[in-house]
């Protein structure tokens, strides 16, 4: 299928957990959810236009399939509702750009995040606010949680993990 609607190229997607839906961000600043059945079905979930900053990840939460996490050049990793278009809430604990974010798969709770500012960030998404901050040396580009529910895998730019 073509899921069409951003305005700028498509910097991230991801499939939701029952893959029954795909959620994109853009350089743009937009947020698109698109049915996988009903392609030309579209949500706008975040408005570019309002916020241009660029939208480098996006993920859905496995444990609550209408939960997405996104993260972007406006250092805010923000929780929506993907069905109602609405957003939940704001984690502000970077100070530069979020590049990933990887939801637990053992834990309902737990959330975290790499960014630009060399920062790996675990949020706790039922109370609202980052438990724990790891700080390092270099920039991450990627990050994961292993399914034990204590590893995690993070990149960095100069092709070190």
């Amino acid at each position: 299928h073509e899921y069409v609607g951003h305005r700028g190229v498509i910097s991230c997607c991801a499939f939701g957990e029952r893959d029954e839906s795909v959620a994109s961000g853009s350089h743009a600043g937009d947020i698109l959810v698109h049915s996988v059945a009903s392609p030309s079905s579209m949500l706008a979930v975040r408005d570019g236009r309002v916020d241009p900053q660029a939208i480098n990840a996006t993920q859905f939460s496995p444990f609550r399939s209408h939960m997405l996490a996104s993260g972007g050049d406006q250092a805010v990793v923000q929780m929506w509702d993907a069905v109602k278009g609405v957003a939940l809430a704001n984690f502000k604990a970077h100070t530069g750009a979020v590049t990933s974010l990887s939801f637990s798969k053992m834990n309902a709770l737990l959330l975290c995040s790499a960014g630009k500012d060399s920062q790996i960030v675990f949020y706790d998404i039922n109370v609202g606010k980052s438990v724990k901050a790891l700080k390092c040396p270099s920039p991450f580009t990627s990050i994961d949680l292993l399914m034990d529910g204590f590893s995690v895998a993070a990149g960095k730019g100069r092709g070190q993990r």
